[in-house]
This record gives structure tokens, sequence and C-alpha cells, in this order.
């Protein structure tokens, strides 16, 4: 096998890798569109009113209340910093990832 031949497999492999990974995140954004919880983050909780994230059995994420876990609010909680900060929907506490502020 020539120089030629194996880069031209090596760009054939990054290519096909890198389209595919493409394709992944427009699967992906259509999931969060459809409010399917693509496990990109933590499940957030708010510790001043109680209202949580939690997933149903089909991977949908739902917004509820600790006393009332089944029924979701429609409710959510809004992202205001590159993905690790969020402002709680009901009473406006900002909640990191890592914690709450």
């Amino acid at each position: 096998m020539n120089k030629k031949t194996l880069n031209k497999r090596r760009t054939s492999s990054y290519e096909i890798f890198n389209n595919a990974v493409k394709r992944l995140e427009k699967v992906k954004e259509k999931a969060k569109s459809l409010r399917v919880f693509v496990d990109d983050r933590k499940l957030l909780e708010c510790s001043e009113c109680g209202l949580m994230e939690d997933i149903d059995i089909k991977g949908r994420l739902l917004t509820v209340f600790k006393k009332a876990p089944d029924k979701d609010t429609g409710l959510r909680f809004e992202e205001i910093k590159n993905s690790k900060t969020f402002r709680c929907p009901n009473c406006g506490k900002i909640i990191s990832e890592k914690g709450n502020y």
C-alpha cells in the first residue's frame, strides 16, 4: 500500500466519522425539541421551591414538585449561561448543575 492510498483511507475514515458526528448532533437537537432528555447535563432541582426535573418512561423531560412527583407542571428551567446556569421558572432562583447558588 502506498502513501497516497493510505492518506485516502485516513481522510475517508475521518470524513465518515465527522459526518456521523454531525448527524448525531442533528438527532440530539431534534430530540431536545421533542422534550427528550439527552443526558447532556445533570437533572436540576431548586432548593428554594422544590421544583425538580425528572424523566418519564419515554425519556421525556418533566418538571415536577416533590409533593406531586407524577404531575408535570409544564414549567422548564431557563438556561441563562452556556449550559451551566439556569433560572427556576417557578421562583426565579439561579441554579447551577453543580449546585444552587
